[in-house]
């Protein structure tokens, strides 16, 4: 990410028998109010 101000993120994570694998995406964004779709 270039630049100041603030982003966003969305995390995405998926278990399979043999790995773990994460995939974070980031890009700009307005909002300051947090949200929890899901919480584990």
């Amino acid at each position: 990410m270039n630049g100041p101000g603030r982003y966003r993120l969305r995390v995405y994570a998926r278990v399979t028998d043999e790995y773990e694998q994460h995939l974070i995406v980031a890009y700009p964004g307005r909002s300051t109010k947090k949200v929890v779709y899901r919480a584990q």
